[in-house]
């Protein structure tokens, strides 16, 4: 324990980053056909509760320390668990990657278009209803460093009319400045916690970084959660 540079349970992590965990989760639902998971639902339940001032949560940004933490399928599943509630519209939007294994998931791919409008996403519906996904959303004025503030918080508000609710993966901790922007502008930001693979200091770096952004971060999801102690001492501790 004290040589380990990673968070091995969620209380760990806790103690590790002073922040909440809102949810651990093991295994996640991987296609849009999948049961829902009740760690999942607990978790868009207390995103729908949260306010930002006094106003609730559109725009919910995963943001990753590094590695394979598992962060683009938990936010398939929320954008998902959103959809099936109330025939909420929802949007996922992957700025790791051009969206196409999301939309394959779901269903669905991406179709050639006459005409891209410069500077706005390019959404796709999916097999699951009220359910969009972004394709190559990394070109658009979410992260263009020649785009201006004030462009990009016109396609903010374009999004936050034409959906209840959009998840972003962010890409993993990015220096640039339309990164820190953007995460500036979203109502929430969840920082995802990989057990036993997400470094410490690197988990650390990302909430300052969020921080020092000026986002809004609510705390962090912890994924590939397992049992660390066999059964009989757990009860024993």
């Amino acid at each position: 324990t004290l040589t380990r540079r990673v968070f091995a349970t969620p209380a760990e992590a806790e103690r590790g980053l002073s922040l909440p965990a809102l949810a651990s989760f093991g295994a996640l639902p991987l296609a849009r056909d999948a049961a829902p998971v009740p760690e999942v639902a607990d978790l868009v339940a207390l995103l729908l509760d949260a306010r930002v001032n006094r106003r609730r949560p559109c725009l919910v940004q995963f943001v990753s320390a590094g590695g394979d933490d598992g962060g683009d399928v938990l936010a398939r599943a929320v954008a998902m668990e959103y959809a099936r509630r109330n025939n909420t519209d929802t949007l996922l939007i992957d700025l790791r990657t051009d969206g196409a294994a999301h939309l394959a998931a779901l269903g669905s791919e991406p179709r050639e278009v006459e005409e891209r409008v410069p500077g706005n996403v390019l959404v796709f519906s999916t097999a699951v209803p009220n359910l969009w996904v972004s394709f190559d959303a990394a070109h658009s004025h979410l992260t263009d460093p020649m785009a201006t503030q004030e462009q990009t918080l016109n396609l903010l508000a374009q999004l936050r009319q034409a959906f209840d609710a959009v998840v972003v993966i962010g890409p993993q901790a990015d220096e640039s400045y339309p990164m820190r922007r953007l995460t500036s502008l979203m109502d929430l930001n969840l920082i995802v916690v990989r057990g036993e693979r997400t470094i410490g200091s690197r988990a650390r770096a990302l909430r300052d970084w969020v921080l020092g952004a000026g986002g809004t971060l609510l705390g962090f999801v912890y994924t590939g959660q397992r049992r660390v102690l066999p059964p009989i001492l757990s009860r024993m501790l």
